[in-house]
């Protein structure tokens, strides 16, 4: 189990591990959205309605890893409907054609977070 802000943290780590590799297709706000949902040392977004917005994806304090990636896809959408000029939505596109990839992509980033912060 994991709680809220675990879930944002691999999140993030997850979506900037999907970034570097692909960086060269998105340039607008893909970054801008890494660079909203980067935690400071205080635990703080460094746009606090990032992580607002990520703690209204989720209903309970502790969640699993499938409630964890199903908030992801919520929170991106969300962002993607509040004004997207089309790299979120290429990015959920991306997330949902090779479920066998991007499962196994996932994975490593929800076992790295294990090894390193818990």
């Amino acid at each position: 189990m994991f709680t809220k802000l675990d879930g944002y943290w691999i999140s993030f780590l997850f979506l900037k591990g999907i970034y570097f590799i692909h960086k060269d297709e998105y340039d607008w706000d893909f970054p801008i959205l890494l660079s909203d949902m980067q935690l400071l040392e205080d635990e703080i977004s460094s746009d606090p309605a990032q992580l607002q917005d990520w703690n209204n994806c989720l209903v309970e304090e502790l969640v699993s890893e499938k409630d964890v990636f199903d908030a992801m896809f919520v929170f991106l959408e969300q962002y993607r409907q509040r004004g997207d000029r089309g790299e979120i939505r290429k990015l959920l596109d991306y997330l949902t054609q090779d479920s066998e990839a991007i499962a196994a992509e996932w994975q490593k980033h929800v076992e790295d977070f294990v090894v390193k912060y818990k």
